[in-house]
C-alpha cells in the first residue's frame, strides 16, 4: 500500500495484500525498491514505499538501500522525505552499519547539523551509538566551527542537545 496525495492508502504494485503474495513476491519487491532507492529516496510516495521495504525485508533490505544512496547522503539530508527515511535506516541498520552516513556527512557536518532536516539525522546517529567511530568523527567534524553559533542556532542546538 502507498500513500495517496489525499493521505489515504492505496494498493501497491510493489507489494502484494497478504492474501495474495508470497514471501517470494515480497523479496522480489524489495529488490527492486532497492535499486531504484537513489531516485525514490527524496520524493513522499518513494520514501514511503523504501520504508515500507525495510518493514517487511528487513535488516538485508535496509543494508541494500543504504548501498543505493551511498554518495548521495549529503544531497538526500536536506529533503524531508529522505531525512525520515534515513533515520529509519540508521535505527534498523544500527550505528555500525550504518557508519556509510555518518562518514558521508563528515564532508558537510556543519550544514547537516544545523539543517531543518539533516539535525535529526545527526541525532539519530548519536542516539543510535554516540560512541561509534563514525559518528564520533561526525561529532568532531560537525565542533570544528563555531560551536557557539551551533547552540544558538534553532535546529543546530538540537544536534548541540544531543552531543
Amino acid at each position: 500500500r502507498t500513500p495517496s496525495s489525499a493521505g489515504l492508502v492505496e494498493p501497491s504494485p510493489f507489494f502484494p495484500n497478504d492474501s495474495e503474495g508470497a514471501g517470494v513476491r515480497a523479496d522480489t519487491a524489495c529488490a527492486q525498491l532497492v535499486a531504484s532507492a537513489a531516485e525514490l529516496a527524496a520524493s513522499a510516495a518513494g520514501s514511503a514505499l523504501l520504508r515500507h521495504a525495510m518493514d517487511v525485508g528487513g535488516t538485508t533490505t535496509a543494508l541494500g538501500i543504504a548501498a543505493a544512496l551511498a554518495g548521495s547522503i549529503c544531497k538526500l539530508v536536506r529533503s524531508p522525505h529522505a531525512c525520515r527515511l534515513l533515520g529509519q535506516l540508521v535505527s534498523c541498520v544500527g550505528a555500525e552499519n550504518s557508519a556509510c552516513i555518518a562518514m558521508e556527512l563528515c564532508t558537510n557536518a556543519p550544514q547537516a547539523a544545523a539543517n531543518v532536516h539533516g539535525n535529526a539525522v545527526v541525532c539519530q546517529l548519536l542516539e543510535c551509538d554516540a560512541a561509534a567511530p563514525s559518528t564520533q568523527a561526525l561529532i568532531d567534524y560537525v565542533l570544528v566551527g563555531d560551536a557557539a553559533a551551533l547552540c544558538r542556532h534553532k535546529f543546530g542546538h538540537r544536534v548541540a542537545m544531543a552531543i
